[in-house]
């Protein structure tokens, strides 16, 4: 009886929630914004992320794509980019970003078992940055980086053709 009375409650609150914000981030792949972006090619299958923002924190430009499923809002794999100083340019990756301060990482699966991958070479090319937009493209080769310090199964994954255009407060 709660459950029935619950449900409608928080199915409004769902379609609330993804009304707000602004529509270049929208979860429902329907962005108004058609040149917000994010995609590449994760081994040999094409990602393209559905949910993206972005920001300029203390010299640290993030940049966060995923794919969420609606209404339960559950993300099915999500990509972050990192750049220490950003600009215009290219900036070469290594080891979690080690010497560069640049690096992706990459988590797919469920929430209870995620495979999370970290890179371990390739580069970060930023072509445009404004005030409210940033646009480039990456590749990386990447190493199984499992949560809570486990232990690596030593497996690799290669993303190429990555491009990102998103909206944020760079």
């Amino acid at each position: 009886m709660i459950r029935q009375a619950l449900f409608p409650l928080l199915l409004l609150c769902c379609t609330a929630l993804q009304s707000c914000g602004d529509d270049s981030t929208s979860a429902n792949n329907t962005n108004i914004d058609t040149d917000t972006t994010m995609s590449a090619t994760i081994g040999i299958t094409s990602w393209k992320a559905n949910h993206m923002t972005g920001n300029t924190n203390l010299g640290l430009l993030t940049v966060s794509g995923e794919i969420v499923h609606l209404p339960i809002m559950q993300v099915d794999s999500s990509l972050t980019i990192q750049v220490r100083n950003p600009r215009v340019g290219r900036f070469e990756i290594d080891s979690a970003g080690v010497t560069t301060g640049s690096y992706l990482s990459f988590t797919s699966g469920s929430q209870q078992a995620p495979k999370a991958y970290m890179s371990t070479s390739g580069y970060i090319e930023i072509s445009q940055l404004t005030a409210d937009r940033v646009i480039g493209t990456f590749e990386a080769t990447m190493l199984d980086s499992p949560p809570h310090g486990g232990m690596s199964d030593g497996s690799e994954i290669v993303i190429k053709r990555g491009h990102f255009n998103v909206k944020g407060k760079y």
